[in-house]
Formats: structure tokens, C-alpha cells, sequence
């Protein structure tokens, strides 16, 4: 929330804020299967999915009370956009842990069909505050 504050202080008049997060429990549930390939594989945790973990997904109106509330008393506009197909997401990621050599023309593949595909779910949303 204090980021958020931030900036939209630092933003000036017909600015735009843009936050971008992955948000609720089924982007949760899929951070926690990528991080568990990842472990068995690597023998650690995923470097930024484990923060993701700890630190817990907000809800998408979680997200939208945040965003409202860092605007304070400033007139604004939000618009949200859904970014990036669950089941899409979680492929591409299964394919990015395993060894390059195997899954590098995959992922191509796999990237290449993301503008076909819908956006709901999604793993993550973006937040657009328009000052």
C-alpha cells in the first residue's frame, strides 16, 4: 500500500499508475506447483515463487481497495486488465524449469499462442489508475 502511495505522489496530473501482480488462490495454487517442480528439480526453491509463497496473493478486490485507497482524495479512473491465461501461464512455466536443451522450441510454441487464447483466468491482473 505504501508503494502505491508513492506512486501516485510522484505521478503527476493525467499520469497513469500501472501495477501489475499475479492475484488470487488459482495463481496461488499454480505458483506452489512450479515451485515444487522447480525444488525437485533443483533442489531449492524457485527464486521469486517462493516469495510469492511467503508472502501470500492478494484477491483481485483486495487489489482494487488498494489501488482506490493510494489514490486518496485525487480524481481518478481505474481500468483492469486480465493478463496472462492460467492454463497458458502454468505450461510455459512447467517448460521453462525443465533443461533448456529440451523445452526451448516448446516454449516458443507455447508463447506464440498466447494472443489466440481468452484471458479468464488469469494468472495476473494489471491495474491502470489514471490520475
Amino acid at each position: 500500500a505504501t508503494v502505491a502511495a508513492e506512486m501516485v505522489r510522484v505521478t503527476r496530473p493525467g499520469g497513469i499508475v500501472i501495477i501489475a501482480c499475479p492475484v488470487g488462490r488459482a495463481a496461488g495454487w499454480a505458483d506452489a506447483r512450479i515451485n515444487s517442480l522447480f525444488r525437485h528439480l533443483h533442489g531449492q526453491d524457485h527464486p521469486w515463487l517462493s516469495e510469492h509463497l511467503a508472502e501470500r496473493l492478494p484477491a483481485h478486490d483486495e487489489m482494487l481497495r488498494l489501488t482506490r485507497a493510494a489514490a486518496g482524495t485525487r480524481d481518478t479512473a481505474l481500468v483492469t486488465h486480465r493478463n496472462a491465461w492460467l492454463p497458458l501461464w502454468l505450461v510455459m512455466h512447467v517448460l521453462a524449469v525443465l533443461p533448456t536443451r529440451l523445452t526451448a522450441p516448446l516454449e516458443r510454441a507455447v508463447g506464440a499462442l498466447a494472443g489466440w487464447l481468452p484471458l479468464a483466468p488469469s494468472y495476473r491482473r494489471i491495474y491502470e489508475l489514471r490520475l
